[in-house]
């Protein structure tokens, strides 16, 4: 999708059009909306678009980018971050946005759950940057247990992939909707605290793991 982006950028200065923000050209928004309002249901039928949208030097911001995610549902952003720490998929969790996060949607379960690992997840990244400096032992207790119960959601997400398997020696696993919601239930209610953060990763469920609460 940002291929094309570039594309209309490209043809832009060879015809010596004005540029805009960014050096984009100054049809940019009107481009994406017409390619966009292509990708309608019609009465045959529905169609559902995966676009790839490459992020220049990372900058989510960069106008080509945000006028291209402004038309999406739902975002789901890659980060180099996240890769570096050795979580897959490299999912960042602040970046990442849906519009279909609604309790009629999801259901009263699934909605709960999703709403309170937010808030940790907002206090958490807050916290990160004091462990950083000062360490996690600095923390106060009621932090403590908090950062350390976001940080092994945050594990548990991880998951091995069945196409990597030669590759990490993990065997693929696949956990239903309906058990990670109520594995991260237990874990957001403190049964997991006595277990180190370390033992979520690329675990697949709870009792894959053999992990008893």
């Amino acid at each position: 999708m940002f291929r094309f982006v570039q594309a209309g950028n490209e043809v832009s200065v060879l015809l010596g059009v004005t540029p805009s923000e960014q050096a984009y050209q100054a049809t940019l928004q009107t481009e994406i909306s017409t390619l966009e309002d292509r990708l309608i249901a019609t009465e045959n039928g529905s169609i559902t678009s995966f676009q790839n949208v490459y992020v220049p030097a990372d900058e989510l911001t960069d106008a080509g980018v945000s006028t291209i995610v402004s038309f999406l549902d739902t975002a789901v952003v890659l980060s180099r971050s996240v890769a570096q720490k050795g979580l897959y998929p490299p999912i960042d969790l602040f970046q990442s946005s849906s519009s279909g996060i609604s309790e009629s949607f999801l259901g009263t379960q699934h909605f709960k759950v999703l709403t309170q690992f937010q808030q940790l997840l907002d206090q958490y990244n807050n916290l990160s940057h004091i462990v950083a400096i000062v360490g996690e032992s600095e923390l106060s207790i009621e932090n403590r247990i908090l950062f350390e119960r976001t940080k092994k959601i945050i594990n548990y997400l991880t998951q091995p992939f069945f196409m990597t398997e030669k590759q990490t020696g993990r065997k693929g696993v696949f956990v239903p909707k309906e058990i990670a919601i109520k594995d991260i239930e237990l874990i957001l209610s403190g049964k997991a605290d006595a277990i180190p953060s370390e033992r979520f990763l690329y675990i697949g469920s709870l009792k894959d793991a053999k992990i008893v609460l």
